[in-house]
């Protein structure tokens, strides 16, 4: 195994090119859709790797993500781009960033640290033991918890 990340992993629901926020009570159409996509340092590191040309097994994650919708979709993303993947299931609900963007200004994140909170040292470790990788990648630190300690 060449490399092996942890940390946040998140799902982004993303408003962009917003002519506004909203107004209390408004109803204010989002002109380009709204995205789900997967966020998180461990889980971009993992994909931008394969992208930049790691092949396809060199790449793994070990992280936490809840029971739910939320975490089958982070596994399915990761997963059908090569990453291998080690997730702990966990009670929690999977993280989640709501991101708004008003056409012309920096994004506005709100965020729903979830499961993140709860990765697990020791399944970490055992992952790092089993896999043995060359490089190991933390990301997002100050979100996960326990971990961080």
């Amino acid at each position: 195994m060449l490399v092996l990340t942890t940390g946040i992993l998140v799902v982004d629901i993303i408003a962009a090119e917003l002519p506004h926020i909203a107004d209390q009570g408004e109803l204010l159409y989002v002109p380009n859709g709204i995205a789900v996509t997967l966020g998180g340092h461990a889980g971009n590191v993992s994909i931008d790797l394969i992208q930049l040309g790691l092949k396809i097994g060199d790449v793994s994650l070990a992280s936490v993500v809840g029971k739910d919708v939320f975490g089958d979709f982070v596994e399915r993303f990761l997963t059908e781009r090569g990453v291998n993947v080690k997730l702990k299931r966990v009670e929690a609900p999977t993280s989640k960033n709501l991101i708004l963007v008003v056409k012309g200004e920096d994004r506005r994140f709100h965020v729903d640290a979830g499961s993140n909170l709860f990765l697990d040292r020791d399944f970490v470790e055992e992952v790092v033991e089993e896999l043995k990788p060359k490089v190991f990648y933390i990301g997002g630190a100050g979100m996960l918890g326990e971990f961080d300690y």
